[in-house]
């Protein structure tokens, strides 16, 4: 955002301006700065979305009933200010820059994001943290390597015998453990103890066995693909609110009575209608279903 900025206020930085019927190149120097920012807005976007949400999620003890129902709303409530933000840029941001001045609205806006990130920073130190337990690669790919070199053995029938580490043996301290399930039980060849394995002693050989915990973790993964597949669809339809739907409003009537609404701002009304929505849903519609659900949240997340 700093180079954003600065793009838009220093004027050897400034794109090429067009000039009666030609349109000068812009220079190399130019480029570069113009594709950086770019590229360095979409790379910090990216790890800052996914994971400002885990890191909310985790400040609720999973193991109080009333913090769970409460995770639940947060998400909701997450959701929520984060269209609220989009709205205030879609609006405030936009309209500075489309009547007042580009270098402004560049400003605001990361004036913005430095205030939210020390106010962010400045609460570390009441933050409920879970220390790293580990590479998740690695757990998830030694679930797939020991249940390919153990495809020659038989699941138990009884669950009960599959291969679980406590205490010390754990290979992932101070995390839950997850209850064994019945789907892709391919996978659950890799916590499958064999003869040799009860021969040479488990304890002194962790990575030739994978621990049923381990084995739910690729399972949930599993589970997710499918969602993700589907939300593919949703997120190239989604991102043409950014692109398509902005020319579009540049080339139709925008004007409601005497106030001309920019084109960058019609995604306004859809981010509006999304806040309304959860509003009505947090406070009334999920109210509602717990009456006639088992589910403390009123529906599921799906």
């Amino acid at each position: 955002m700093i180079i954003v900025t600065l793009s838009a206020f220093i004027w050897s930085l400034k794109p090429s301006s067009y000039e009666g019927i030609s349109c000068p190149s812009a220079t190399e120097a130019k480029k570069l700065v113009f594709f950086s920012r770019l590229y360095l807005i979409a790379f910090g976007s990216g790890g800052l979305k996914s994971s400002l949400l885990p890191i909310g999620a985790d400040k609720f003890e999973e193991g109080n009933p009333i913090e769970m129902e409460n995770k639940e709303s947060f998400f909701n409530w997450f959701y929520f200010f984060g269209n609220f933000g989009a709205l205030l840029s879609s609006t405030f941001v936009i309209g500075i820059e489309e009547y007042i001045n580009w270098a402004l609205g560049f400003g605001i806006a990361t004036l913005l994001m430095a205030l939210a990130i020390g106010g962010f920073l400045f609460g570390t130190s009441i933050y409920r943290l879970h220390k790293p337990s580990g590479s998740p690669l690695n757990r998830l790919l030694h679930v797939l390597i020991e249940s390919l070199k153990r495809m020659s053995l038989d699941v138990p029938i009884d669950s009960s015998e599959l291969y679980e580490a406590w205490d010390k043996n754990s290979t992932c301290l101070g995390s839950r453990k997850l209850v064994h399930t019945d789907e892709f039980r391919l996978l659950d060849k890799a916590a499958t103890i064999s003869a040799s394995d009860v021969k040479n002693g488990i304890e002194h050989y962790p990575w030739r066995l994978c621990t049923v915990t381990q084995v739910e973790e690729l399972k949930i993964i599993l589970r997710l693909v499918p969602i993700w597949l589907t939300s593919i669809i949703y997120f190239a339809a989604y991102s043409q609110m950014y692109t398509t739907f902005i020319e579009q409003g540049g080339m139709i009537d925008t004007r409601i009575g005497p106030f001309s609404v920019p084109p960058a701002s019609l995604f306004a009304f859809e981010v509006l209608s999304v806040m309304i929505l959860v509003l009505i849903y947090d406070t009334s519609v999920a109210t509602i279903r717990k009456r006639f659900t088992d589910n403390k949240c009123g529906i599921t997340e799906l």
